[in-house]
């Protein structure tokens, strides 16, 4: 017996899904299972057994939370855990790091107000026994100055740039702090918000000679590669603000290289969109009517009309923050961040089209999933902000899965970010994501191949769904004008105009925990426009597959070319400057049937 078309698609996206995971697949299956043996072991433990059990295990999930976020679902759970050992414990010392470890868990989860109470305690205990005379474990001197950076992380999440600066400053980049934990040392240098030339020169003397992978002397001689490289970042941004842009570079160079991780892949990127453009793209052009219910699913025929949530999707460092900001400050909007409730619920997804079961007449089981994800993101707005009508999910690699959101809320916005692509390698490239699922942005070929993918997969998506389904927002127009980009923004989204989105950088309802934390906390500025023109001259060889891209997001965009700035040998001269104004053309050519999708 043949295969019915439908059962085969989902045959193949199964398939896509499990590869999609193989980067991970075997670390975070390794933590799943030690996760299922500890709740077992903690289940069978006598009472005298269950602190350090529940310690253990609420390790495992910490784990595994920061491996596979899974909407942070393992958190209430991680966080009893805790809780109940710093309860049972009587060693002042021991509740200090349950205490800290808590506040790391709660911090990286975007609850500040959990965070700082576990971290203001924990370090209560530490200083109380450092003052006190007490012998000076290696555990507690480290946890106190890992609370210091922590706490000055969460001011950092609450737009406190200037606190967070201070106690960065007095209590972590000082000569002891260096002696005593030169790995956080490190770290809370590459986390200032801004240099000074004396720190450049500080910073020079602590990492020793550039390009010494594997210094001998020196105090970060005995660290890992992945903790030297920190001392490298902080005087990449310490140069660029001197305007010594070459020497910068060399040290985000050197940072990178130590940081890549030998595990990082593209993730099959190619053959991910191979697949998806054969199942969505195939069966959204053929005529039958197997092909015509096919894409009735695929445009939410079976889904809710819930319009309650907002996707953002793009690359990292493209302005999702600032766009995520900007809704957020609208009285009936919460942001969620970058949330991974649906990814959990895909598998069932699949399973459903697998069974065929969604072309039974009257099935709702394409609707009872998309209300689970409903359910779950519901669930993540404070008790304050139960009366939202929306919730944006910031999950940028969601580009991926633009599909399925379609088949589960044909309603919901969509909005991908954009911005100039020089702009976006450079950003990624110049910042740490610290392996947090971001393993390709150590390497600036597997960041242009991210972004070549990513902007293939979305041009799948422009095809097979609705036109003006996907909402483009341009980083550039949003820093040109801000109103008139959040004027279009709410309208994509359903909302009424409310002046509050402009002073979005002035909130302090939640905390934002991404790599853009301080700078949607700033007003709107251009500054960030044209950032990588300080590095064409070592950037354009990386660039080169990106010429085409590069030459038509500037004539859409209306940007100055950046053709001049560039090697002629790297880019073939004239070519390129030939494609911008090809692209400028067909742009106007193009205008009338693209307005209703780029109105900004």
């Amino acid at each position: 017996m043949r295969p019915r078309p439908w059962m085969l698609c989902a045959c193949i996206l199964a398939a896509l899904l499990w590869q999609a995971g193989c980067q991970r697949i075997g670390s975070v299956t390794e933590l799943q299972d030690s996760v299922a043996r500890l709740e077992r072991e903690l289940a069978r433990s006598p009472d005298a057994d269950r602190p350090a059990a529940s310690l253990r295990l609420a390790l495992a999930l910490h784990q595994l939370d920061s491996a596979a976020p899974d909407g942070r679902s393992r958190v209430p759970r991680a966080a009893e855990l805790y809780r109940a050992v710093a309860r049972a414990t009587d060693d002042d010392a021991g509740r200090a790091v349950v205490l800290g470890n808590l506040g790391a868990l709660l911090l990286g989860a975007e609850d500040a107000e959990g965070a700082r109470a576990a971290l203001t305690e924990s370090q209560a205990l530490c200083r109380g026994l450092l003052d006190g005379g007490a012998s000076r474990p290696a555990t507690l001197e480290e946890q106190c100055t890992g609370n210091e950076f922590n706490l000055a992380k969460l001011l950092q999440t609450l737009g406190d740039a200037e606190g967070a600066e201070a106690v960065l400053r007095s209590r972590l980049l000082t000569r002891a702090a260096l002696e005593r934990t030169p790995a956080l040392y490190a770290k809370a240098a590459a986390a200032l918000p801004t240099y000074t030339a004396a720190d450049a020169a500080a910073f020079e003397e602590v990492a020793g000679p550039l390009g010494d992978s594997s210094p001998t002397r020196g105090p970060l001689a005995g660290l890992e590669a992945y903790d030297r490289a920190w001392i490298h970042y902080a005087l990449f941004r310490a140069h660029r603000e001197q305007g010594a842009y070459e020497r910068a570079w060399r040290h985000l160079e050197q940072a990178n290289s130590l940081q890549d991780s030998e595990d990082a892949g593209d993730g099959n990127l190619a053959s991910n969109l191979q697949t998806l453009t054969a199942v969505f793209g195939g069966q959204a052009t053929g005529s039958g009517p197997q092909q015509a219910a096919w894409r009735a699913l695929v445009r939410g025929a079976r889904g809710t009309q819930d319009a309650t949530p907002i996707f953002i999707v793009g690359l990292p460092r493209s302005g999702s923050s600032l766009a995520e900001a900007i809704l957020a400050a609208h009285p009936q909007v919460w942001g969620a961040g970058e949330d991974g409730a649906l990814a959990p619920l895909l598998p069932d997804l699949l399973a459903v089209l697998q069974s065929g079961d969604w072309l039974r007449p009257g099935s709702r089981k394409v609707q009872a999933i998309a209300q689970q994800y409903l359910d779950a993101m519901r669930s993540r707005v404070p008790q304050s902000r139960k009366n939202v009508t929306h919730i944006v999910d910031k999950m940028l690699f969601n580009s991926w899965n633009l599909g399925f959101i379609s088949m589960l809320f044909p309603n919901a916005c969509i909005v991908h970010v954009q911005r100039h692509p020089a702009d976006t390698v450079l950003s990624c490239f110049a910042q740490s994501f610290e392996r947090r699922g971001i393993l390709w942005a150590n390497n600036l070929t597997r960041i242009v191949d991210q972004h070549i993918q990513t902007q293939r997969v979305m041009a799948l998506w422009e095809r097979v769904l609705p036109p003006g389904r996907v909402y483009r927002l341009r980083y550039e127009d949003v820093v040109r004008d801000g109103e008139v980009a959040s004027r279009g923004l709410l309208r994509a989204c359903g909302l009424a105009w409310d002046p509050a989105v402009l002073g979005f950088h002035a909130s302090r309802g939640r905390s934002v925990a991404t790599a853009s934390a301080l700078q949607v906390r700033q007003p709107l500025h251009a500054r960030a426009v044209g950032a990588w023109r300080r590095f064409a001259p070592w950037l354009a060889p990386a660039l080169r597959p990106l010429r085409h891209d590069i030459a038509a997001y500037e004539a859409a965009a209306g940007l100055p070319s950046g053709a001049p700035l560039l090697d002629d040998e790297v880019w073939g001269g004239g070519a390129v400057q030939n494609e911008q104004a090809d692209a400028s053309a067909a742009r106007d050519e193009q205008a009338d049937a693209s307005a209703a999708r780029d109105e900004l």
